[in-house]
């Protein structure tokens, strides 16, 4: 009789509960560590009308970890009435920009809050010169970018009139996947025009803010889907974040599941073994 389970039959079960887990909704209670609340509070602690600069700095292979915690962040700002300014020294950062602000619009819309694009926020598009762009950002946002990913001139934007330069900011926040990215934002402008700033990252990146979370020059940042599921939670709005901390979850149940039924069944069989070696 065959003892051994096709392992094809692992894979499905596994694929068929996360897509099941994605679908169903169930509550589950976070305890966000100071990092995630050090975001969240810098976004409450503006005043509306306030200008968030937002660098977006990944492409469509870190959406899973990053897009979350990317529509979250936007969500947050302009649900309190403040303004972004996004840019990105990422070729691949301007449509993760469009996409995000695109998702945010229409979810405020159901809200009954409109948003309007060059108003309440603007994607500047792709700088390119990796730190020397980034420097440049911060001497003159408008010389950096003179015309928005639309290609229009930013002067047209009642969001842009009087923005010069990192004066004019209220919050940096800088969401990366790599090089350049939050180091970059914290070298080239956090610590020259000593602006207030908070970042997103990968969760392979997130040991490196630590240290700039203790001196409190990045004043809180999320780490990876953790981070923005804890972020997710704080602002009591479900997305993928918390859905997808949920279905790792209970993935990770099943795979100790699977762990305990095969060591109870070779214990078993061992035991059977033994019994027919001594008869």
């Amino acid at each position: 009789m065959r003892k051994e389970l096709d392992r094809r039959w692992i894979f499905l079960t596994v694929g068929l509960v996360v897509l099941a887990f994605l679908k169903i909704p169930f509550a589950v209670k976070y305890a966000p560590n100071e990092k995630t609340r050090g975001v969240y509070n810098a976004v409450e602690s503006l005043e509306p009308g306030s200008i968030v600069y937002l660098s977006i700095d990944y492409g469509p292979s870190s959406q899973a970890e990053l897009l979350p915690m990317h529509e979250a962040l936007v969500y947050h700002v302009l649900k309190r009435n403040l303004k972004i300014i996004a840019g990105s020294v990422w070729e691949t950062g301007p449509p993760m920009t469009d996409k995000a602000f695109k998702s945010v619009a229409a979810r405020l819309q159901e809200e009954g809050i409109s948003k309007k694009y060059g108003v309440d926020y603007v994607n500047l598009g792709y700088k390119s010169g990796n730190d020397v762009a980034i420097a440049k950002i911060g001497t003159s946002i408008p010389e950096a970018y003179p015309r928005d990913y639309l290609n229009k001139p930013l002067q047209e934007y009642a969001i842009m009139k009087g923005v010069t330069n990192f004066d004019q900011i209220g919050l940096l926040c800088n969401i990366s996947a790599g090089a350049p990215g939050a180091r970059q934002w914290l070298q080239q402008v956090q610590t020259r025009y000593n602006v207030r700033m908070i970042a997103g990252v990968t969760a392979v990146m997130a040991p490196d803010l630590y240290s700039f979370f203790q001196s409190k020059q990045v004043e809180g940042f999320l780490g990876g889907l953790v981070g923005a599921a804890e972020y997710e939670y704080l602002l009591q709005r479900p997305g993928f974040g918390m859905a997808g901390m949920n279905v790792q979850s209970i993935t990770h149940y099943l795979i100790l599941l699977f762990i305990l039924i095969g060591n109870i069944l070779y214990l078993r069989e061992r035991a059977r073994k033994k019994r027919e070696q001594e008869a």
